[in-house]
């Protein structure tokens, strides 16, 4: 039987590639979003009129949402990659290494935009609140 070109640990590789690359989106998104709001209520709203900051936030904050749910959506494929991989092949897997599975599955979308929104509006209200 020929060596299969993609294997299971390339799955998990992915995977975890991507889970990455989504919790540096969402670190970069608050660290953007604490920076800016910092930044207009000591004083920078004196300098930058709150308008093009609350735009500019939201542009960043679009893009950043973008670039996040392309990586959930690669996470998600290969979390279902793992897990079918899991139902077809149930005696290649060790029992002991079973529940260790679970740790694949990817978490519900409609959070990942929940938070984001959530973040974003923050964000937005402490710039345009800014004394």
């Amino acid at each position: 039987m020929p060596e299969q070109s993609v294997t299971l640990r390339d799955a998990f590789a992915v995977y975890n590639a991507q889970v990455d690359l989504g919790v540096k989106f969402f670190t970069f998104l608050q660290v953007v979003s604490v920076a800016v709001a910092a930044f207009m209520w000591t004083g920078g709203h004196q300098t930058i009129p709150r308008l093009p900051v609350a735009i500019g936030f939201i542009l960043f904050a679009a893009g950043n949402g973008v670039l996040l749910w392309q990586a959930y959506r690669v996470a998600e494929r290969a979390s279902g990659a793992i897990q079918r991989y899991r139902e077809k092949h149930p005696e290649e897997i060790p029992e002991e290494f079973s529940p260790l599975f679970s740790t694949f599955e990817n978490y519900p979308g409609w959070q990942l935009a929940v938070i984001h929104i959530f973040v974003d509006a923050v964000a937005i209200v402490a710039i345009v609140t800014a004394p």
